[in-house]
């Protein structure tokens, strides 16, 4: 179902549970005279973060705690369904009447649905962030930035993948079939988020369950629709042994089982030294 179409009995629940976009600093001791009411200073924009989060998993609280570490006045939204537990330390929870079955379609649907009208860092959730992030300041004139896959680009691509038929993909390589990774992605808004939905719901029922994001993704950014900067995973969400104590990263990636027992470590290593 297209979000936005919904009937009245599938509409999503949106959870207000923290802190508004915008906060307000006031300042008590500017009044212009006596009894008048406090003068309003500056106005501070929050920093959104989006990440999906669905069932039990123990290490998306290191992901919240790396954001709330970095970017204290940040906005976290956690998308999820009807039944996941809200992780502790986000600020709003997203509930969304969905097939979680189908992860990939659920995703970008949730995405979409959630009508952010504003920028925000959507992430994976086996990530650290590691510094302050600015989607404003990142994005400049683009509408959106994509994650460019900056290792293992020569691989072949796995063509029976958790069992799944990709062989017309047979003899390609991962840089040519998947050239963004779906981990780090800042918009300007959810237009991206439903145009690649709109795009996932048309492609064969394989990819609603894995690698329907990046083929969407991928679809919608070749199409020229959107203007669309990329940045390399290398940078923004770098696996973690091919970072730089010299040059870090925005975040580290620890994709797969096998990095993402080192993820408690390293956070310690990180955040508490």
């Amino acid at each position: 179902m297209i979000p936005g179409k919904e009937s009245a009995d599938e509409k999503l629940s949106y959870e207000r549970t923290g802190l508004s976009t915008l906060a307000v600093e006031r300042d008590r001791t500017a009044r212009s005279e006596p009894g008048a009411p406090p003068r309003y200073q500056r106005v501070i924009r929050m920093t959104n973060f989006v990440f999906l989060h669905v069932g039990a998993d123990p290490y998306v609280e290191l992901l919240v705690h790396s954001i709330r570490k970095t970017n204290p006045n940040a906005r976290v939204i956690q998308c999820t369904d009807k039944l996941t537990e809200k992780v502790h330390g986000t600020t709003e929870i997203y509930r969304h009447n969905g097939d979680t079955s189908n992860l990939m379609t659920f995703r970008l649907e949730a995405f979409s649905a959630l009508r952010l009208q504003e920028p925000a860092i959507y992430l994976d959730t086996d990530m650290i962030v590691l510094g302050e992030i600015s989607p404003e300041a990142i994005l400049k004139d683009s509408q959106v930035i994509c994650c460019k896959r900056s290792f293992e680009r020569d691989s072949p691509i796995n063509t029976s993948f958790r069992g799944m038929d990709l062989s017309e993909y047979q003899h390609q390589t991962l840089a040519e079939v998947y050239p963004i990774i779906a981990c780090f992605t800042i918009t300007e808004d959810s237009s991206f988020w439903l145009e690649c939905f709109e795009d996932l719901i048309k492609l064969d029922q394989k990819f609603h369950r894995w690698y329907g994001d990046q083929e969407a993704m991928r679809n919608v950014a070749s199409s020229g629709k959107f203007r669309i900067n990329y940045l390399p995973e290398s940078h923004i969400a770098c696996l973690p042994e091919f970072a730089q104590k010299d040059i870090s990263p925005l975040c580290l990636h620890f994709k797969g089982g096998q990095r993402k027992v080192w993820m408690k470590e390293i956070f310690d290593e990180v955040f508490n030294p």
